[in-house]
């Protein structure tokens, strides 16, 4: 870097005092002339790209070489750096940059004479990826993120392909699982001396982990620095969400956490025991949550519900039996294929629903209706009908803190049934040639955001290579007859979540 390089690195002051907007020549017997520059720039990363053809003459014999970079415009005080971007005349730069205000450096220089001529211009630089759907899918070895842009309301206008391996460089290795967003992740991107709280896309699939800088989807951790003591491999059942004062993973059917109440550096810690004999245990990936409420988790190994207390500890607890239950807590002889949340009684108390299958006889399930008060579990069945498409199911959600409905997915069909009355009814059709991949309620309901609330109960499948998520609006617990909107892209899709500036760790219930 020659010395007037760095002296625009570390004069960049001169854009308020510099009349001709930024065309120096240092040169005393030669004038080279830069034209076809804009004074500033406003693009959008990881959807525009910069072009610019600038002209340039000398008034000398000469053979010109040249070198664009950009200048982060950082506060005083702080040290600015130059990145080369490119060494052609005319640029074509794909916008990769995080959302912030940069200087654009051209530099043109004559090789006969030594000269050079400097041109900068403001570069403005937004981000799509702080709002918008973001869908998570695979293509049955890796995985990767698309953003459907919603820029007046939430209906989306375009698509971004694959926005984690652009931004990142690579997909995640592995089936897609699940993904939550938090507000309260620790990294030290913005400054490497200081952890404070990011906002961050927290993702698994059955390989891998990461969390993902929202603002420029860049990964600030992977499985290979998620946890403290090292590396570790990633394998089922994984999962991770958020849950009362933690960020919490699935690894192995094993436990860890973040607590996000005390100082930390973004890390897992080692495995939560189950008891203070660590005991083998498997946990089910099935869980009930809520923020600021400690989860219903379930020992597969023991058929035991557990829970960590605030989030904190090196050891679960076993929830207490309550007298009149229709399960024991403990040593119930079944399995999960389903737990997912409902709503919230009371202050201390967490609602959900569990559909449990008989370790003996895999053909036989039951339906619970879960309350978990403090440390007291309450487990209420609830009946199956003779014939109840229930038993064949292969998926499962719940509406979410709205109508009390269990929706699931019986022969490629979606269907409800109600919680109080126990009615079954088919809600929804799917197409010939394709295939559900997932099911989710999601609403959004905050008032200073309200031209993007909204209350849908989401339909994924695919198709060949392609994915279509549909967007359903409902009436009285029951799908309109066609989707609000439908998303499709390349892939299969696995999940889905709304972005914007607006949410945080406890927007959405983290749940199956």
């Amino acid at each position: 870097m020659n010395k007037i390089l760095c002296y625009i690195i570390a004069g960049i002051s001169f854009y308020s005092c510099a009349k001709d907007k930024g065309n120096y020549s240092y040169g005393l017997s030669e004038d080279i002339l830069i034209t076809g520059f804009q004074d500033q720039y406003n693009l959008i990363s990881l959807q525009d790209t910069l072009s610019i053809s600038p002209q340039v003459s000398s008034n000398k014999d000469g053979d010109f070489e040249y070198t664009w970079g950009v200048i982060e415009n950082l506060a005083a005080g702080k040290i600015n750096t130059f990145d080369t971007i490119a060494h052609t005349k005319d640029l074509s730069f794909p916008i990769k940059l995080d959302a912030n205000e940069w200087i654009l450096v051209f530099q043109a220089k004559n090789i006969k004479t030594g000269y050079s001529q400097y041109k900068t211009a403001k570069l403005s630089v937004n981000t799509v990826s702080t709002r918008g759907w973001y869908i998570l899918k695979d293509n049955d070895k890796d995985s990767d993120l698309d953003v459907f842009l919603t820029p007046n309301d939430i209906s989306a206008t375009s698509r971004i392909d694959n926005v984690l391996s652009s931004s990142s460089g690579n997909k995640m290795p592995g089936k897609a699982i699940n993904m939550s967003f938090s507000s309260t992740y620790q990294s030290n991107v913005a400054d490497p001396a200081v952890f404070t709280n990011t906002r961050a896309l927290l993702v698994a699939t059955d390989n891998d982990i990461r969390a993902i800088n929202i603002n420029n989807l860049r990964t600030i951790r992977d499985h290979s620095s998620f946890f403290i003591n090292g590396s570790q491999p990633i394998e089922g059942p994984t999962g991770i969400f958020n849950g009362n004062t933690s960020i919490y993973l699935f690894n192995q059917g094993l436990l860890y956490n973040i607590n996000t109440v005390n100082q930390n550096k973004g890390q897992f810690g080692n495995k939560i025991r189950i008891d203070f004999n660590n005991t083998t245990y498997s946990l089910s990936p099935y869980f009930v949550v809520r923020p600021n409420m400690d989860p219903i988790l379930f020992d597969n190994l023991s058929a035991t519900f557990v829970t960590l207390v605030a989030g904190n500890g090196a050891t679960m607890t076993k929830l207490n039996q309550v007298q009149d239950n229709d399960l024991p807590v403990a040593g119930s002889n079944k399995t999960p294929i389903y737990m997912g949340y409902k709503s919230t009684g009371t202050a201390s108390k967490l609602q959900g629903y569990a559909v449990l299958q008989d370790n003996s006889d895999a053909s036989n399930r039951s339906l619970y209706f879960l309350e978990k008060d403090k440390l007291n579990l309450s487990l209420k069945r609830v009946s199956l009908e003779t014939g109840s498409k229930v038993q064949g199911a292969s998926m499962f959600t719940l509406l979410t803190e709205d109508e009390n409905l269990l929706y699931f997915v019986s022969n490629n069909s979606l269907y409800s049934k109600n919680l109080s009355n126990g009615n079954e009814q088919l809600q929804y059709t799917v197409p010939a040639g394709e295939r559900v991949t997932f099911i989710k309620h999601l609403k959004y309901t905050l008032s200073s955001d309200a031209a993007y609330n909204f209350n849908y109960f989401i339909i994924g499948t695919k198709s060949g290579a392609d994915y279509k998520v549909r967007m359903f609006k409902k009436s009285s617990g029951n799908l309109e007859s066609s989707p609000s909107q439908t998303l499709e892209g390349n892939g299969t899709a696995k999940g889905i979540l709304y972005i914007s500036p607006k949410i945080n760790t406890n927007t959405f219930i983290n749940s199956y």
